[in-house]
């Protein structure tokens, strides 16, 4: 190695604290990712985007059925109005009927980080809410 190079500290960010009592939703959809018209289940998810000026957080909420994007909000933080903006949004402009499942899976479950991606501490299991 060259005298005077070194590779750039990777930062790492701790988003979720697991350690919690608050209750955690039941995995109504335990991997059957199948439905049989739209506005019957509602897939969620949070990716984060490196930018110049830092992290980009985007949630987005998908229709199962249709295979399209139903929600999403982008913020420079992860706080609960990221995701309640995608789901207002998704709300809006579906007004689903009583009965959707709305499912997230938290990042840890989710394959290989890429290098430089926050790390995202969260251990809880897959949980779906029922409307």
């Amino acid at each position: 190695m060259a005298s005077g190079l070194r590779a750039p500290r990777r930062y790492r960010v701790c988003t979720t604290d697991s350690k919690h009592f608050l209750p955690v939703a039941p995995n109504l959809l335990d991997q059957n990712f199948v439905a049989d018209r739209p506005n019957q289940v509602w897939l969620a998810d949070i990716t984060y985007i490196p930018t110049a000026e830092g992290w980009l957080y985007l949630a987005v909420i998908l229709d199962l059925f249709t295979r399209k994007v139903v929600g999403w909000a982008m913020r420079d933080h992860m706080r609960a109005e990221l995701t309640i903006a995608a789901l207002t949004m998704a709300i809006q402009r579906r007004r689903p009927r009583a009965g959707l499942i709305h499912h997230s899976v938290p990042q840890s479950r989710k394959q290989p980080r890429l290098g430089g991606a926050p790390n995202l501490n969260i251990a809880e299991p897959a949980a779906s809410l029922w409307w």
